[in-house]
């Protein structure tokens, strides 16, 4: 894939978070308060991606908020996009966690148990990161 680098009209994650939560609760209040920030942030959030994009997502009427035609087309894909991001990172961060193994263990189990085993082992599962630890001392496993 040919990515560019020049993301000056690609609007932040923030931005997009601002627009589903809004869309999603129907009000920049409530989507304040679901990310954590001021209902003034999430305004400005949605009026940088509206000049961003050159179109109104939103029709204000009062503290009430309709979703345009294409505002609502633009919500649906963003939310989409989110989920995809959300289950690329959880993907990424159980691999991250998958891919190495501590053991701990005695000397002497190491020598004579695991040392013949561990050739094998990694054959089978060259892409695990495996740590050993070969000691006298118990491991605590809460620290």
């Amino acid at each position: 894939m040919n990515f560019s680098h020049d993301n000056k009209y690609l609007p932040s994650v923030r931005a997009i978070s601002a627009l589903e939560a809004s869309a999603r609760l129907g009000s920049f209040t409530a989507a304040a308060q679901e990310l954590n920030v001021t209902q003034g942030a999430v305004s400005r959030q949605i009026q940088e991606l509206e000049r961003l994009l050159g179109i109104d997502l939103f029709i204000r009427s009062g503290p009430n908020l309709t979703l345009t035609e294409t505002g609502a087309d633009f919500a649906g894909s963003s939310a989409r996009a989110l989920e995809i991001l959300r289950e690329a990172v959880s993907k990424t961060q159980n691999r991250q966690a998958s891919t190495h193994v501590t053991l701990s263990m005695l000397p002497s189990v190491a020598t004579k148990w695991l040392a013949p085993r561990l050739g094998l082992f990694i054959k089978h599962h060259p892409d695990i990161d495996l740590r050993i630890s070969a000691t006298r001392n118990l491991v605590n496993f809460e620290t």
